[in-house]
């Protein structure tokens, strides 16, 4: 692997020393440590990813690349297991809960450009029952989706 801050600190350092104190920001660095630890990389929505980069960029630590941004997707997000047939992307695209016959899919959030949206599960009895949403993206890919109310009924 090649040479990092580290390495090098600890091969041309202060053989005597115990400890190094490095003054950078620890709330930064702590994706950095937890990612030489266990090779995958996570940083928390509080802290943006580009300062994370740029603090394994200081210390010579190559990161993964980047995921791309996330994008809403206005045709449908569905919960199941694998892929979601035609069949059902269309259903949702039509604003009707998928065919009966997909009897993986328990559940759909089909959203639209207007911030709107349904939110369908397959209940016990196998009938499914829909709830209108609203949906915004927020900072780190994030997604919040919630209940809209209905008439009348205060928010």
């Amino acid at each position: 692997s090649p040479p990092t801050f580290f390495s090098s600190l600890l091969a041309h350092g202060d053989a005597d020393a115990d400890e190094y104190f490095i003054d950078r920001d620890g709330d930064t660095f702590a994706p950095v440590l937890n990612y030489l630890r266990s090779g995958r990389l996570h940083v928390p929505p509080t802290l943006s990813e580009a300062a994370v980069r740029d603090e394994a960029t200081f210390y010579c630590v190559p990161l993964p690349p980047a995921a791309p941004p996330c994008r809403v997707r206005h045709d449908g997000l569905y919960i199941s297991f694998g892929v979601a047939p035609a069949a059902v992307a269309a259903s949702a695209a039509e604003g009707r809960p998928p065919p009966a016959e997909e009897e993986h899919v328990r559940a759909y959030l089909a959203l639209h450009a207007d911030g709107s949206g349904v939110l369908g599960r397959r209940e016990a009895d196998g009938q499914w029952s829909a709830m209108k949403v609203s949906h915004e993206s927020l900072a780190g890919g994030l997604l919040r989706v919630k209940r809209r109310p209905a008439r009348g009924e205060a928010e």
